[in-house]
């Protein structure tokens, strides 16, 4: 009896075509985005200060290590 499903007698390759709209959707967001950012330059340099306070990283609030080890080995 021949087997029901010989290799090669089916095809499992995708047959999904580009989508040319997706690709120029993608390609004119980029060139959106490059052309007019969602700052703007003015904007940018009046708030500088504003915005370096806004990304800039909080103080650490911890303590050093030597100061851990004389508390540590005073409750001892």
């Amino acid at each position: 009896m021949p087997a029901p499903f010989p290799p090669g007698a089916t095809s499992w390759k995708s047959h999904h075509s580009r989508s040319r709209w997706r690709e120029f959707s993608f390609a004119f967001h980029q060139l959106t985005q490059a052309i007019l950012p969602a700052l703007s330059l003015r904007h940018m340099i009046n708030n500088w200060q504003n915005i370096a306070t806004s990304l800039a990283e909080p103080p650490r609030e911890r303590k050093l290590q030597e100061e851990k080890f004389f508390e540590m080995s005073q409750t001892r």
